[in-house]
């Protein structure tokens, strides 16, 4: 911010010379080495291909494992590599089980120990450790109990934050974190019951999940969304009670609001990759895959989205541009109107 200021990148330089010769491993040599890193390898222009930005997410992971040689006590990188491995679980990808990675997140888990208050972060770590053990079958007895220390620290976390009916009716509030971490939690427990082969227990939670998102009488593009998500969890228990005409059913309702060219996108493919399997193992082809994967989104109509309503009228105002024009509201009643503060 002084470069920009004085219009002096020497201000850096010198720093940077300090830091490096009296602190070279301190959290500001790691910034230094990420700032190098950043401008060596630019991100994708946003009309870049999605594989584009996915090559450039696996190499800043690789560079983050690097750094954690020279900086092994950095909570903000421990972070990163393990919520880049949650993000693996979450996308459908391979999750590792190595010993390294399962290193990397006792590492993660000690640092945050010592320094509780280094980075707050959404979701809990200990969510998403959780998510890692389930996809990669490791652990699971460490499962539930992360699970419920991941709602204990969110509730701490959020026990101050405003609320939200403090906001206007028309104005969304701030993000309900407890809910929303809530909600991840339930799918986890039963995403570890399944990996765990517990197929009826997880059934029981799938279908109170499955009633509350049915019984809801204004149901959202959201609602539709995570309806898919259980139906799918759902296909995975009846896959594993043998019960293959049910689960091919269900799989397939999973796939809803998918057509052909958005099944063809690699991101879509990682994650219907086990339906796939599943599908072709029951007597699909590789050339019907496409017709049954979107047979259910053919007559589909999503929830409409409509636009916000604005119950209270805004008050009389004066304004003057950067121009030395001055606005009223008068001026600007019932146009669409822009404003940039």
């Amino acid at each position: 911010e002084a470069v920009r200021i004085l219009k002096n990148p020497g201000v850096l330089g010198s720093l940077r010379a300090k830091v490096e010769r009296d602190a070279p491993n301190s959290m500001l040599g790691l910034m230094f080495a990420q700032d190098d890193w950043s401008k060596a390898n630019p991100a994708p222009d946003r009309n870049a291909p999605q594989t584009a930005w996915h090559d450039r997410e696996e190499k800043e992971a690789q560079a983050n494992r690097e750094w954690l040689r020279r900086w092994p006590n950095s909570p903000p990188l421990l972070t990163t590599v393990v919520m880049h491995m949650n993000m693996q679980a979450m996308t459908g990808e391979p999750v590792s089980g190595s010993a390294e990675a399962l290193a990397l997140i006792d590492k993660a888990l000690q640092v945050r120990e010592m320094s509780p208050d280094a980075n707050e972060m959404w979701p809990p770590i200990e969510t998403a450790i959780a998510r890692i053990y389930v996809a990669a079958k490791v652990r699971l007895v460490r499962a539930p109990d992360l699970l419920g220390a991941a709602m204990l620290k969110i509730q701490k976390q959020t026990k101050y934050e405003l609320s939200p009916d403090l906001f206007p009716a028309e104005q969304p509030g701030r993000m309900d974190w407890v809910t929303t971490t809530a909600k991840q939690v339930e799918e986890l427990r039963v995403d570890y019951l399944l990996a765990s082969n517990r197929p009826a227990d997880a059934r029981v939670l799938i279908e109170q999940a499955l009633e509350r998102l049915n019984a809801d009488s204004q149901p959202s593009e959201r609602t539709f969304y995570d309806r898919t998500g259980w139906l799918r969890r759902l296909a995975d228990a009846e896959a594993q009670e043998n019960r293959a005409h049910e689960a091919l059913d269900h799989y397939q309702a999973s796939l809803s609001g998918l057509d052909k060219k958005a099944l063809a996108m690699p991101q879509a493919e990682r994650m219907s990759a086990p339906v796939k399997r599943y599908y072709l193992a029951h007597g699909g082809t590789e050339e019907g895959w496409p017709d049954w994967a979107t047979a259910g989104s053919k007559d589909l109509k999503l929830p409409e989205r409509t636009a916000p309503v604005f119950v209270t009228a805004l008050p009389e105002f004066s304004a003057t541009d950067l121009a030395g024009r001055t606005w009223q509201l008068r001026d600007l009643n019932g146009k669409v109107t822009f404003v940039n503060f």
